[in-house]
């Protein structure tokens, strides 16, 4: 069994986003020795802050149609959706900077992580749209199969951010806080968009820069129901996800803030690049079974095992080396950041092996599983920033208390998932 895994056509897919994924993820945690130099805790915290918006923001810029396209069975319709983002995105990047424009000051005030970081603000709309268009070619890539093309772009913007951070880094000394790690940010992410767009068809090209109006509407409407349960899911779990990092910075110093923002970067971003790049074949793979009324349980198993088979030996031996060396790797001041990190890996391994078949509940149009459980985690999670507020837990109690919330979560999904998924009749007998 273990011969036919290796060897599928779902391997070899994978491999090539996964190899994307880890050579991306490798520049990223290359230059982190040298970023944690030339960027103070504060200006990761900024940077972590202004990410934890856009997640929340992207789900009205996007209506999360990205999670949607792979799952249609017409290329024009999907074209109408990618579209529908693209306008999304530019209208709510432009209520955003009219609403910075007037409450900077005000904005800026309500942490001590975001003081003195006005100007920084400005980068938000721009993030904003490339976020939102950058979800969406993706999205667009991974139902056409191309999963060469969107690896070899992810090496190129990781490439793109780690040469405009460092090349800036040395040059300015005094930014504002967060400034330009966020706009090196937003270059990769437009870059992204770009190499993918230059290998479309003709045809597509067309298509793409043809925006009509009607059949954009038309396109979204044919799936309301689903997008307006993806929509509301997957606002709920911006929030529960980037709850831990807003309560943090409002709770605690702000250096705290900065040290959970290294945890991210160098513990759950690379995790999660790679267990996306599994879960895009995953649904890719399944949503066209799916669509020929074959069951994909064998396909989820084999997914399963393979994210197992990774996560296991990875993660245990970063558990026991990473946090060992913090100091050497990041510089001194970074020292104090070894439990967090070693929490975080924690977490982290199990929310690579169960998000690699997150995509099953919205493939098998489950919008009643998927808006409960996501309603589900932000409450586990809100009790426990509530509990921090009342009881003035202290920093290292409340991400414990985060970590052992998430690992129930990933645990309940990934059982859920699979009995859905079991438990869905097809008229035709699985392949």
């Amino acid at each position: 069994m273990l011969t036919r895994l290796f060897n599928s056509r779902f391997i070899r897919d994978a491999q090539k986003l996964v190899s994307g994924a880890v050579i991306a993820q490798l520049i990223a945690l290359l230059i982190s020795p040298v970023l944690t130099r030339l960027f103070t805790p504060q200006d990761f915290g900024v940077f972590s802050l202004l990410l934890s918006a856009i997640a929340i923001t992207t789900v009205f810029s996007s209506l999360r149609l990205d999670l949607v396209i792979p799952k249609v069975e017409s290329r024009l319709k999907a074209i109408n959706m990618f579209q529908g983002i693209v306008i999304l995105s530019i209208f709510v990047a432009v209520i955003a900077l009219i609403i910075i424009a007037l409450f900077k000051t005000q904005i800026s005030n309500t942490t001590e992580t975001l003081k003195h970081a006005e100007s920084t603000l400005f980068v938000f709309p721009l993030l904003i749209i490339a976020n939102g268009i950058f979800l969406g070619i993706r999205a667009y890539s991974i139902r056409e199969g191309r999963f060469d093309k969107l690896g070899k772009a992810q090496i190129l913007k990781a490439c793109a951010m780690a040469v405009f951070w460092l090349a800036i880094g040395f040059v300015i000394h005094q930014s504002p806080p967060g400034l330009i790690l966020a706009g090196g940010h937003a270059l990769g992410q437009f870059l992204f968009l770009f190499y993918l767009l230059c290998y479309t068809s003709p045809a597509e090209s067309k298509r793409l820069s043809h925006f009509e109006k009607s059949k954009i509407s038309a396109a979204i409407q044919s799936e309301q129901s689903l997008i307006s349960s993806v929509a509301a899911s997957q606002l709920i779990s911006a929030i529960h996800q980037r709850l831990p990092m807003i309560c943090i910075a409002i709770l605690f110093d702000p250096v705290f803030a900065g040290y959970y923002a290294l945890a991210e970067r160098v513990v759950t971003s690379p995790a999660q690049m790679a267990c996306l790049a599994i879960a895009d074949v995953f649904r890719q793979r399944a949503a066209k079974m799916h669509n020929s009324q074959q069951s994909f349980v064998s396909l989820q198993t084999k997914t399963i095992m393979l994210a197992a088979g990774l996560a296991i030996p990875v993660f245990s031996a970063a558990v026991i080396i990473v946090p060992q060396n913090i100091g050497f790797l990041f510089g001194s001041e970074w020292q104090a950041a070894t439990s967090t990190i070693a929490i975080v890996l924690v977490s982290s391994g199990c929310a690579f092996v169960s998000e690699t078949i997150s995509g099953t509940a919205v493939i098998l149009n489950a919008k009643k599983y998927i808006l409960a459980w996501h309603t589900f985690r932000l409450l586990s999670i809100s009790s426990v920033c509530l509990y921090a507020f009342i009881t003035n837990a202290g920093y290292e109690t409340f991400i414990i208390l985060i970590a052992i919330c998430k690992i129930l979560a990933y645990v309940i999904d990934a059982i859920a998932m699979t009995r859905i998924s079991r438990s869905h009749s097809y008229a035709a007998k699985e392949i």
